[in-house]
């Protein structure tokens, strides 16, 4: 990390390295850009307000900030992700149900549903310069608009230092489906895939 104020983290670089959204509406397939990918950003948080720039000290767009203030909210607080995990030692291999509430704030889902969501610890690697577990992740997420309903199924690995809670990889993807809400159902409906590939990294303030 960047910085650190206790157990939180005030400012980290963040790398976007890839993804894809893909949306298919009856024989038509559109891709959905993310102005993300292939990214890096500096974020910190300061006297409670979220500032974000470039490495390169190139722009960043209003949409990008944006994005960036809903997928990072919790800069500043405890991990979200440490509150997922109970306090004794998990066994790899074991399977946990997590609080579906806390799931969606660690990815910075404020207005979304989750749905049949588990967490299995894979790894643990105790030889690496801070020890991490690695977990098997998967959800569904219902986004609830006024005129269509968004499913998200999200299957893959999470990596997340073990003293800490802070994430250092999520790697997702899955299916997507939006049904659309009458009058004219059929003409909002589709299918899709997404995926996300996001890297942070911890540096020391020197680094």
């Amino acid at each position: 990390m960047l910085a650190t104020r206790g157990a939180a983290v005030t400012k980290k670089k963040v790398e976007y390295l890839d993804g894809q959204s893909e949306q298919r509406v009856g024989d038509r397939v559109q891709q959905v850009p993310n102005p993300l990918l292939g990214k890096t950003y500096l974020l910190e948080s300061r006297g409670g307000q979220l500032r974000v720039s470039r490495p390169d000290g190139a722009p960043v767009s209003d949409y990008e900030r944006e994005r960036l203030e809903l997928e990072h909210a919790n800069l500043g607080r405890p991990s979200a992700f440490a509150s997922l995990l109970p306090d004794r030692e998990i066994r790899v291999g074991e399977r946990l149900t997590p609080d579906p509430g806390t799931l969606a704030e660690a990815f910075g889902k404020h207005d979304v549903q989750v749905e049949q969501a588990s967490i299995v610890l894979e790894a643990v690697d105790d030889e690496a310069r801070e020890p991490v577990g690695k977990f098997r992740l998967s959800m569904k997420l219902v986004e609830s608009g006024e005129r269509t309903v968004r499913e998200t199924e999200l299957r893959g690995t999470v990596v997340i230092q073990i003293e800490t809670g802070w994430p250092v990889l999520v790697d997702l993807s899955g299916p997507v489906r939006l049904e659309g809400a009458p009058p004219n159902p059929t003409e909002l409906s589709g299918t899709g895939e997404v995926s996300l590939r996001v890297q942070t990294r911890y540096e020391s303030n020197g680094g």
